[in-house]
């Protein structure tokens, strides 16, 4: 007995001199997957969102719903609400017109339609990776006729086109704001939004694209865009998409994933390599979320976001871009629109719906400096409206019965339950548990936006 115990422990360690530096190597190449995975899905983020607003509107089973395709528009002809959980942070100022361009057999023509004086209305384009590519800006009240273009394209824009609009994506979404200024100014403001409309590629003329104008789309699934499956809705968009230069060399890095190559990649790995792939991406999203504060300038308890622009200005700015997708999807750039980011009251403590409430006062000096309008929007710490038995989830310069104080401050009461009749017309219903605020000033006064801090979320006592 005592001879076989002998040479079962000689077998056991000879098996662990050859087997430990392949057990080592092993490790090693876990640790170097999920390393490289949480790289790679902080730079995919975006385009894993796009791509999920992309299937959701034009796509999938919602858009044989609502009856939307690529290159028309789904008009919204109500504001968003609690229901309204397509993208985060939606506003509930502006009637939405979203639509998915689809580039690849050639070029389509936007027409923005010519709004009246005092009436705010932009579009905006936006390619796959969330790049802002262009935008129609609502100080413009003119309007007009826009070529937007894939990569591919080569040709002369039609007559009577206003200008040409390149995107580097065969895919790209155009996104309508058509302000709405009360419950009774709605039928004006659908008719105007009605007025956004797309020309197919077939009317304009002009060369088109060269790639396959009938790719298949990878079934959208929330919990493998959570996982080491948001590869196959990056190589979706890089086969649809002409990279900058220095990108070209981070997929090459990114190839151990499966990124930029056939899906048989992932076939083949074992389990404790997608484990690691799986647990680097989860480390991706903790530290995506928790870059709120990348956003922009902290000024006082706010954070002024600063962090939309196009693809050769987020060059390297991948987290910035992913939590920007994360928290604010979509915003406008900064000439259009300034959005101030609030999580804290004035003694840094975390906003809480459970506590009493806040104060949010803005004394005449202190007001938003917004050539349109502006206002403050509540959201749960998901970044979505949440419902409240008043029905409103923002207040600002246009809410119907707002009162003002006597020396002309704007005071709102923000918290769940109602603050007494005196100051019910200045209430903002505050969610359950943590929340967010965020304030709009559309067409900012860049005379006063970079010095403007403003007022703190105030305990109330």
């Amino acid at each position: 007995m005592r001879g076989y115990i002998r040479t079962t422990v000689r077998s056991l360690i000879g098996l662990a001199l050859v087997c430990g530096p392949q057990l080592a190597r092993a490790q090693a190449s876990a640790d170097s997957l999920k390393a490289l995975a949480q790289d790679a899905y902080v730079y995919a983020f975006p385009v894993v969102t796009a791509y999920r607003t992309l299937f959701a509107v034009a796509v999938g089973a919602r858009a044989e719903g609502e009856g939307t395709r690529f290159n028309r528009f789904a008009h919204r002809m109500s504001l968003a609400g609690p229901a309204s959980r397509v993208v985060v942070l939606p506003n509930n100022d502006t009637f939405y017109s979203p639509a998915w361009l689809d580039l690849r057999a050639g070029p389509v023509v936007l027409t923005v339609p010519e709004a009246p004086a005092g009436r705010y209305r932009s579009l905006q384009v936006v390619d796959l990776f969330t790049n802002n590519v262009a935008v129609v800006s609502g100080a413009d009240q003119r309007g007009g006729r826009f070529l937007v273009a894939g990569p591919m394209w080569q040709g002369e824009p039609p007559a009577g086109t206003s200008s040409v609009i390149r995107v580097k994506s065969d895919f790209a979404f155009a996104l309508g704001r058509t302000a709405v200024y009360g419950g009774a100014d709605s039928a004006t403001a659908a008719a105007l939004a009605a007025a956004f409309s797309v020309e197919p590629s077939a009317t304009v003329g002009g060369a088109p694209g060269s790639r396959d104008a009938g790719s298949e789309f990878p079934q959208y699934d929330e919990d493998s865009a959570a996982s080491g499956g948001f590869v196959r809705y990056l190589n979706f968009a890089l086969a649809h998409s002409q990279l900058e230069p220095a990108e070209e060399t981070l997929i090459r890095r990114m190839q151990p994933l499966g990124v930029g190559t056939a899906s048989a990649t992932q076939a083949r790995r074992s389990g404790a390599e997608r484990q690691a792939i799986d647990e680097g991406v989860s480390d991706a999203r903790q530290l995506i979320r928790a870059s709120r504060g990348l956003l922009g300038e902290r000024r006082g308890s706010w954070i002024m976001v600063d962090a939309f622009g196009d693809s050769a200005g987020r060059q390297g700015r991948y987290l910035v871009r992913a939590a920007a997708a994360w928290h604010i999807l979509y915003g406008l750039p900064r000439r259009e629109a300034v959005y101030f980011s609030s999580s804290s009251d004035s003694e840094g403590r975390p906003l809480d719906g459970n506590a009493p409430g806040y104060v949010l006062r803005f004394a005449p000096s202190q007001m938003p400096p917004a050539k349109a309008f502006w206002s403050v929007t509540m959201y749960d710490d998901e970044g979505y409206l949440v419902a409240n038995a008043k029905r409103r989830y923002s207040i600002g310069d246009r809410t119907a019965g707002v009162q003002r104080d006597t020396d002309g401050a704007l005071t709102i009461y923000i918290q769940r339950a109602s603050p007494g009749v005196a100051q019910k017309s200045n209430w903002l219903p505050a969610p359950a548990g943590p929340f967010t605020v965020t304030l709009r000033l559309y067409l900012p006064d860049e005379t006063r936006i970079g010095t403007y801090t403003p007022p703190p979320l105030r305990p109330a006592r």
